[in-house]
């Protein structure tokens, strides 16, 4: 059918059919969202990770993150005029000529992983790389948007980055696998291509122990899961299931291994450290091992038959039969010496917060609890996704916002940061909420324009860039500390009331 994009199934005919039969209000988000608005959120991010974006950024406007052993980018492009969308990016792997006999077999499984296994991020190849990377419009993006992009990309990066590089050589070696050699167990279609990947990537006598290895597991009542670097042996314990080990292939010139649980297995209370001793007993006696801080590894060579498979599926039937269900986690433990927080946040974010508080000094500990239990017991959004920064959001109410529609926002109101390094505390504060373009708070502007007054009449104001801070030293105290509060909460309630 011709895609003459002017309307039916063609081209821009679609979009306008969406838009016709959309029906408003609808509750999409903000379509004004500037590029320094987005930089800035991107630099608040790095900034949550422990980084400084001054020292990341390119000419380009590039922040290089490194992450472990992942090295990527983040940054804006203008994919059409005044049209940007966030990019972050970063390449896993070299490729060789696109002419190398067996590599559109590797094309072929990269596709493969793209539907499902990358999460919103996507592989692709550029300028002679495997790339992981993950594209969105800034309209409407927050930093928990930003910080899950960047996650996304890192952990996919992480996860394949030396899985594809024995992947490669294998269909570089040999052509792959047929499915009708994959194990005699039941996995759906998509576990099916990765397994037969990994066997690929194998040689024979792997090939051959992995097999009966996953046979006799599921034989046993257990669950085979292909991963994103191998094979899983996987135990259903309550209502999830949890993984004892798994199988992969070598890299380099090394041989194909399988991955167990060590003194792991001892966490949250899942095994009786009687029956993880017993556990080790029988797996260290069926050959050598290479003990990790957490795992153990098993090279799969000659010396480790079919009879040593068959004792190893033992050794974890065993160990899977004393499984209970894991302790939930205590709560954390509040230091003696921090003030108390009355109001209700989750636990993982009242954990972050404690740990936030311990590396400030007294007097910002209190300034700090001050503002998150005033923020908290009005209503307010608290969070805090790690150490370092507390985020108290905001919700406006819905409001006609431009030719967006009827919308509410949920911004950063105020961002409460830690000490570290040479730089001191300090409050990022939320600026030009009211402005009759793009402002999230355009409805209220004089209410906006009173908070504004009251924040910039405290001690330690100043602006740079797209940045509003409050640097916190011993000027800023209690009293400050309530009136902004008081300010925070009268543009809490403004607007509600029409």
């Amino acid at each position: 059918m011709a895609n003459d994009g002017n309307g039916g199934n063609g081209g821009n005919g679609r979009i306008r059919t969406l838009d016709t039969a959309r029906h408003l209000p609808w509750q999409k988000k903000a379509a004004k969202m500037t590029p320094d608005v987005a930089y800035a959120l991107i630099d608040d991010v790095l900034r949550s990770y422990g980084m400084d974006p001054a020292e990341l950024t390119s000419r380009g406007g590039w922040r290089h993150i490194f992450l472990g052993s992942v090295i990527g980018v983040a940054g804006l492009v203008e994919w059409q005029p005044g049209v940007h969308y966030l990019v972050v990016s970063a390449p896993i792997l070299k490729m060789p000529p696109p002419n190398t006999p067996g590599i559109h077999n590797f094309y072929r499984l990269l596709l493969e992983l793209n539907h499902l296994d990358t999460m919103a991020a996507r592989l692709s190849i550029y300028e002679g790389s495997v790339h992981v990377s993950l594209v969105r419009p800034i309209r409407g993006l927050d930093d928990v948007e930003v910080d899950d992009a960047i996650r996304s990309v890192m952990m996919v990066a992480d996860h394949y980055d030396e899985w594809l590089q024995t992947a490669l050589m294998a269909f570089l070696r040999r052509a792959p696998l047929p499915l009708s050699k994959l194990p005699n167990i039941q996995v759906t279609p998509q576990d099916a291509r990765v397994i037969i990947a990994v066997l690929s990537a194998c040689d024979k006598h792997g090939r051959e122990i992995l097999s009966y290895l996953m046979e006799r597991w599921q034989k046993a009542g257990h669950i085979v899961e292909a991963g994103t670097s191998g094979v899983g042996l996987r135990i259903a314990v309550g209502s999830t299931s949890y993984s004892l080990g798994g199988m992969r292939p070598g890299s380099g010139k090394g041989r194909q291994i399988i991955v167990l649980g060590w003194e792991g297995l001892r966490k949250r209370g899942m095994f009786s450290d009687k029956d993880v001793d017993r556990f080790q007993a029988a797996v260290s006696r069926i050959g050598p091992l290479k003990i990790t801080e957490s795992t153990v590894h098993i090279e799969v060579t000659e010396t480790f038959t079919r009879e040593s498979a068959r004792k190893l599926v033992h050794a974890l039937d065993n160990l899977a039969k004393k499984a209970r269900e894991p302790e939930p986690e205590p709560p954390p433990v509040w230091g003696p010496s921090l003030p108390q927080l009355e109001s209700q946040v989750g636990p993982k974010t009242r954990a972050n917060i404690h740990e936030t508080l311990l590396v400030c000094e007294p007097h910002v500990q209190q300034l700090y609890a001050l503002l998150v239990d005033g923020w908290g017991q009005a209503g307010g959004i608290v969070q805090c996704m790690r150490p370092g920064r507390i985020y108290l959001k905001f919700q406006t109410r819905e409001h006609q916002f431009g030719e967006a529609g009827i919308q509410s926002h949920r911004f950063n109101l105020v961002v409460l940061a830690a000490p570290k390094g040479k730089r001191g505390p300090s409050i990022d504060v939320a600026w030009d909420l009211g402005a009759s373009k793009g402002g999230y708070m355009d409805y209220a502007a004089n209410q906006v324009a009173d908070f504004e007054r009251v924040v910039a009449s405290l001690p330690g104001f100043e602006q740079k860039g797209t940045v509003t801070r409050l640097l916190v030293d011993e000027a800023f105290g209690l009293e400050q500390g309530h009136a902004l509060l008081g300010a925070m909460l009268a543009l809490k309630t403004a607007g509600w009331e029409e």
